[in-house]
């Protein structure tokens, strides 16, 4: 591929065509960043865009904030490096400039993820379905080998990849937003977009065995969205830890259907994933791994110290407060027949 740099006047560049600029505004603190460096004399502006000839004009694939930066400096010209790009090129530029830029925004893959989508589906209209999110991640580069000696030649998402794929279809069915996702990471749209999915994959699968109705589960379904928008907010805030969004997205949502006067089955797939929960405690998870540890350790008559006894005691102690506690609970939720009279027995009183 033959390749020119050239100084082109700013005026004359054009953003890259399949980009959608309207959706997503330039990111302020990358822009100024960009501004300081390119006011640097040491430094001043390197070939950062790539680009195609269309006529006179110059399409760039990427380097947009950069070129935005060189305006906002009054400069007159920029270096840009001229390349034969097709369109498929164009956006397979944009989509790893993306991807090895550690400070661009969520948004702006999510962008390049849907024009990429939208590329392919214009391209292969003859088809019956739309580009899978596997094709879409294998034509940006956005997978990585899921293990060479275990699976050869299989691949993976990236989180990008994955965070994409969720927040895409969420948005498309009208779910979510773009403003609800604006100023997230990565790891933190994948769990939240991840954990709405999976509410709403509970509550139809719990509607097609209970036969509940329509109107009820997409209910349900709005309250979980309205809890993700409050999720998002709240991680944006910083009030709320990134490792906690997917258990705050359920307990929102439990809120939520709990302040609601219509029926909602937003109770039972809560209770479920606490019971869930439960369930693996000091059974099946990773502390029930180091509790077997140390009883093999005194097995084997490994304790011999003071201070190991005094930590057995600890630990034997802990248990204890924790079994009361869960004993307090379970007085609780026992037998809650007894003391929850169901409406339709109400109803049947008057």
């Amino acid at each position: 591929m033959n390749a020119v740099i050239e100084m082109v006047p700013i005026n004359q560049i054009e953003d890259n065509p399949l980009r959608r600029k309207g959706k997503y505004p330039f990111n302020e603190n990358k822009v100024e960043v960009l501004m300081h460096s390119m006011s640097d004399p040491d430094v001043g502006c390197w070939e950062g865009i790539i680009g195609r000839r269309n006529g006179k004009r110059t399409e760039q694939a990427f380097g947009h904030h950069r070129k935005e930066a060189g305006k906002r400096l009054g400069l007159k010209t920029l270096p840009v490096i001229i390349r034969d790009l097709t369109d498929e090129q164009m956006l397979k530029f944009f989509g790893r400039e993306n991807l090895e830029d550690y400070n661009a925004d969520f948004s702006v893959m999510l962008q390049t993820w849907e024009a990429t989508e939208e590329w392919m589906r214009k391209r292969f209209h003859d088809r019956e379905k739309n580009p899978q999110a596997s094709e879409i991640a294998r034509f940006l580069g956005w997978t990585r080998p899921v293990s060479q000696e275990k699976k050869p030649g299989v691949f993976m998402y990236t989180p990008t990849a994955e965070a994409c794929s969720l927040a895409s279809k969420l948005i498309a069915g009208g779910h979510t937003s773009y403003e609800v996702l604006d100023g997230l990471s990565v790891s933190a749209v994948r769990d939240l977009c991840g954990r709405i999915i999976h509410q709403h994959e509970q509550l139809e699968k719990m509607a097609k065995t209970t036969g509940r109705p329509a109107a009820e589960t997409n209910k349900a379904k709005q309250i979980v969205n309205r809890a993700g928008a409050s999720v998002a907010k709240k991680v944006r805030a910083g009030t709320v830890a990134p490792r906690n969004i997917r258990k705050e997205v359920d307990r929102d949502a439990f809120i939520g259907a709990a302040k609601s006067k219509a029926r909602s089955p937003l109770f039972a797939t809560f209770g479920r994933s606490l019971a869930d929960q439960i369930a693996t405690i000091a059974e099946s998870d990773y502390l029930a791994d180091r509790f077997n540890s140390i009883k093999q350790a005194i097995d084997a008559a490994q304790v011999s110290e003071p201070e190991d006894f005094d930590v057995l005691n600890r630990i034997g102690f802990e248990c204890g407060e924790a079994s009361t506690r869960f004993s307090r609970w379970h007085k609780v939720f026992d037998k809650p027949d007894k003391r929850i009279v169901p409406m339709r027995a109400v109803e049947d009183k008057r």
